[in-house]
């Protein structure tokens, strides 16, 4: 046979032999292409927000005592009502965020006032509560608040909000006076305490001889409270009743009333 041919044949086998061993499918080297979005990169979440309330939320609202024409923002009556239950105040502070400040302040301070047969006392301490933290005090706030102390009856709400009192500060001295007259004779044991705590982080010195007289408050708790109330008015003249209660009782009184008197200097 002739050489040319016989090198042509050779040459056609080896090409052919090539083409078989040339990888395919999943063994071919894949190109650099940008990898395609999966669902959950499609989809990723944004930053956490507070989901939208549903029309049932506010139609249960109104049936239950948030009426529409005080109300009238469907959206925030709706996260309202959610104060029923605890823990929801950062979710009412986010989507209140979303409105003009003048209509969720002007929502959240009637919620302080609101009675119904159940769940309003949980939405008019956590309304309160809301407002004790607002980013931007105003005298409408503050007058919400004295507005609330005065007349809020239900003494397990009044002394909750109260124990969050000390994170605020009053610009007049119409709210210290009411818990100071708390102080002096509310029937609750919590209100008298908590009002002591929260007057001394007023720095309320007025309070000073009330604040003594609570050391000889029947109930341990309010003698208790009373003490680092006194230290915070820096109340030197109080030693002597303080010292008295290194006798007390009641252990933590007794523990409370050493350490205020060597903070004092005694």
């Amino acid at each position: 046979m002739d050489g040319r041919i016989v090198t042509l044949l050779f040459a056609l086998t080896a090409f052919a032999l090539a083409g078989c061993s040339k990888p395919t499918g999943s063994d071919a080297p894949k190109k650099d292409t940008p990898a395609k979005k999966t669902e959950a990169t499609a989809t990723a979440p944004s930053p956490a927000t507070a989901p939208t309330p549903s029309p049932a939320e506010a139609t249960l609202a109104t049936a239950e005592g948030l009426n529409p024409k005080a109300f009238p923002d469907d959206e925030l009556r709706a996260v309202l009502w959610k104060l029923r239950y605890p823990k929801q105040e950062q979710w009412v502070v986010e989507v209140a965020a979303t409105k003009p400040e003048p209509v969720a302040l002007e929502h959240l301070i009637k919620a302080t006032t609101v009675s119904c047969p159940q769940h309003c006392p949980n939405i008019r301490s956590q309304a309160a509560r809301i407002l004790l933290s607002w980013k931007n005090p105003s005298p409408a706030i503050e007058e919400a608040l004295l507005d609330f102390v005065t007349h809020e009856k239900d003494n397990d709400v009044l002394a909750t909000v109260i124990s969050s009192i000390d994170a605020y500060h009053p610009t007049g001295v119409e709210l210290p006076k009411a818990l100071l007259g708390f102080l002096k004779g509310h029937e609750d044991k919590m209100v008298r305490a908590y009002s002591a705590v929260a007057l001394g982080v007023f720095d309320y010195q007025d309070a000073k001889p009330a604040m003594i007289s609570a050391l000889d408050d029947p109930e341990s708790w309010v003698r208790l409270m009373a003490l680092p109330g006194l230290r915070k008015l820096n109340a030197r003249d109080a030693l002597p009743a303080i010292k008295k209660l290194q006798s007390d009782p009641n252990v933590r009184v007794k523990e409370r009333a050493r350490e205020v008197t060597r903070a004092l200097g005694g």
